[in-house]
């Protein structure tokens, strides 16, 4: 009997080992092997991975658009100011080349230098002659001339100028001076126009 009931024990032994061992063959089916799942976690970490890259590729082009926005806008910027300078550069320019701002440069440079013009007859010729060479060496413009020496000019020359029809116009230096120099009294003929005040 003990015999018997130990063959049968074993025998439920193998029968319970034998059905264990279906049970964790069954389960294995059922249930993923370690190799399953590392895959399974490696291709869900892959697609996170992407998905991040796919945003931070995104983040990365509106950066860059914002960057070339706001390039864009410094360059329109820029192209302002510049047009603004050239503006003012030109406004600048124009009211230097304007006979007004010439004439106050050119006065004002002039101012110590010119003497006032001699009374006598005799020395007005050499102080014309005087005036000529000082305007040539300074490089005045010849349309400049004869107005920059008006003030320099005496009471009897201005008087006789004020009373000469100049025929609206700039008289130059030599006209000037002839108007002056010519006969005794120095301020009689205006060689220019061939008349006889």
């Amino acid at each position: 009997m003990k015999a018997v009931a130990e063959v049968m024990i074993a025998e439920e032994e193998q029968q319970a080992a034998a059905a264990a061992q279906f049970e964790v063959e069954e389960g294995v089916e059922d249930r993923p092997t370690e190799m399953e799942s590392m895959a399974e976690v490696t291709h869900a970490m892959e697609e996170w991975r992407i998905l991040l890259e796919e945003r931070r590729m995104e983040l990365e082009e509106r950066k860059w658009r914002a960057e070339m926005g706001l390039r864009e806008r410094e360059m329109e910027l820029r192209a302002r100011e510049l047009d603004l300078k050239r503006a003012a550069a030109e406004r600048e320019q124009s009211a230097k080349e304007s006979m007004a701002s010439r004439l106050k440069l050119w006065g004002g440079g002039l101012r110590n230098t010119i003497s006032r013009m001699p009374t006598e007859p005799v020395k007005v010729v050499s102080w014309f002659i005087a005036l000529e060479k000082l305007f040539d060496q300074l490089g005045v413009p010849v349309e400049l001339r004869s107005v920059l020496l008006r003030p320099y000019l005496n009471d009897r020359a201005k008087a006789l100028l004020a009373r000469c029809d100049l025929e609206k116009k700039l008289v130059t230096t030599k006209q000037l001076k002839n108007f002056c120099c010519v006969k005794r009294d120095c301020l009689l003929v205006y060689i220019g126009r061939n008349s006889i005040l």
